[in-house]
């Protein structure tokens, strides 16, 4: 009997102390993170750091944290903040976000408020902290600015590192879907001033891999991002009152960070499509009257006269469709 409570007693002592020591550590490597980015020239503020959850769970919550980095002009605050994980797995990690929080961008600030905003983070084993794969939720999120605002009703976004030979570079597997989001109305004015598609998104769907020319790790939260090298647009659905489209197809990434490559849209209720991109300004009153000319008879070959298959080419800096220009390619690294 004095064995098994004396085996009992060292091993609930070991714990203790290897429970301690993981706390200990996590708010340590909080308190060093914020001190380096404060080295760095940022501007990192908080409150308290405090580490509960004995004897299973590490958790760790941190209260009125500022974060800017003023060379990029984004800054994050925060009442409260708090990473969730198991003892016995540390490089699984939740991150639970405040009902209410504060954005600040090149553009200007915005009061974030949500139901529900966490995220799932498992990290390679390594001091590096690579990220092997990450799950974003978020549900009735409004985003209030002075001069626009915008809702959504869900959106849920996931990537994990694709596997080995599957893409090159540092590519990860990326899926993200979003419902019913109301767009700024400044936003939806300039895109559909004919007030042709109603007030909110209805859906969009997104799975695609992409490759990097860098890990996403802790160097890439305090100094150069991963640019993208490489798109593999497996699947592409979006719906907007009548406009549906889908897309695939595989982008490369020039020198000069221009996509190049070539994409399938299909499209349904193509003409709508093109009478809201005149309307916009994207396309002139004529251009449109001679694409549709042209795609009317594919259509009706087809089969579906409402449905067609058009091929959007990104080559020497231009979009095409087909062989007609629309015009420059989109730039897709931010160096």
């Amino acid at each position: 009997m004095w064995k098994v409570l004396t085996v009992a007693g060292l091993a609930f002592a070991l714990w203790s102390g290897w429970w301690w020591l993981g706390a200990a550590g996590h708010q340590k490597a909080w308190e060093l993170w914020l001190a380096d980015r404060q080295a760095a020239g940022w501007i990192a503020e908080r409150g308290d750091i405090t580490v509960s959850g004995y004897p299973n769970r590490i958790d760790t919550t941190l209260t009125d944290l500022r974060l800017a980095d003023p060379e990029s002009g984004w800054a994050w605050s925060a009442p409260v903040f708090q990473i969730l994980s198991l003892s016995y797995k540390p490089n699984h990690v939740i991150a639970v976000w405040p009902g209410a929080q504060k954005i600040s961008g090149p553009a200007g600030t915005a009061d974030v408020t949500a139901e529900t905003l966490r995220g799932s983070l498992v990290f390679v084993p390594e001091t590096n902290l690579t990220l092997d794969r990450m799950q974003l939720e978020i549900e009735a999120m409004s985003i209030d600015a002075p001069d626009w605002s915008a809702k959504l009703d869900s959106a849920s976004f996931a990537t994990r590192r694709a596997a080995p030979g599957s893409a090159p570079g540092f590519a990860h597997d990326v899926a993200l879907n979003v419902k019913n989001l109301d767009l700024p109305r400044q936003f939806k004015g300039n895109l559909d001033p004919q007030n042709v598609l109603p007030d909110v998104f209805e859906t969009a769907r997104v799975d695609l891999t992409i490759a990097y020319d860098a890990p996403w790790d802790r160097f890439a939260i305090e100094g150069r991002k991963p640019q993208p090298t490489a798109l593999s647009v497996k699947d592409l659905q979006l719906t907007w009152g009548k406009l549906q489209l889908q897309a695939r197809g595989q982008i490369d990434v020039d020198a000069a960070g221009f996509a190049v490559g070539n994409l399938t849209i299909k499209a349904r209720n193509w003409r709508e499509i093109l009478d809201v991109a005149v309307a916009a300004g994207w396309l002139g009153e004529d251009m449109s009257n001679q694409i549709k000319s042209g795609l009317q008879l594919l259509a009706t070959l087809s089969g579906d006269p409402r449905s067609i298959d058009l091929p959007l080419t990104f080559a020497n800096r231009t979009t095409s469709l087909g062989p007609i220009p629309l015009g420059p390619a989109p730039k897709l690294t931010t160096n």
